[in-house]
């Protein structure tokens, strides 16, 4: 008895529950995007008016007028636009194989056939580590360099 049905129901299962897990991860990035923006947006009108209008201390305005400048640190920083294209394109890829799956196997499918879709799922999940890796790892690079910089240069 041939086992690969179980292995074409598995595959598509975990294909399912990984496009689910990672659209929802692209919409919660993309809010997040979207928030970050709307409050620079309106901490700078807040301000301005604040400041025009109603007569503010300068204190007060002032730290209203720093939140966008920290909002935009936090979104250069964290990246949640480019998180969440990151993670469109790992949905976009899921969706591709569960297709490959679903519809272009052949009738009846061949062991090869299932392992060649596994076999992809691997290689975009280490092309898509690599790619996380490089775009959106934290790390104090940046500041580590600069730091070099600043003691070559006694001036």
């Amino acid at each position: 008895m041939s086992d690969i049905p179980n292995r074409v129901e598995s595959l598509n299962q975990e294909l399912e529950k990984n496009i689910k897990h990672y659209l929802s991860l692209a919409r919660l990035n993309y809010r997040f995007a979207m928030f970050l923006m709307a409050t620079t947006l309106i901490a700078s009108a807040v301000a301005s008016l604040g400041g025009f209008f109603f007569n503010w201390s300068g204190k007060t305005t002032g730290g209203v007028a720093a939140v966008p400048g920290i909002v935009a640190l936090i979104a250069a920083v964290l990246k949640p636009q480019g998180r969440a294209n990151w993670h469109y394109r790992k949905t976009d890829g899921l969706k591709g194989l569960r297709r490959r799956l679903r519809f272009q196997l052949p009738d009846p499918p061949l062991a090869d056939n299932v392992a060649a879709i596994a076999g992809d799922l691997t290689k975009l999940d280490t092309a898509m580590s690599i790619e996380w890796e490089k775009n959106f790892s934290l790390n104090w690079s940046l500041f580590a360099n600069h730091n070099e910089t600043v003691a070559k240069d006694p001036s």
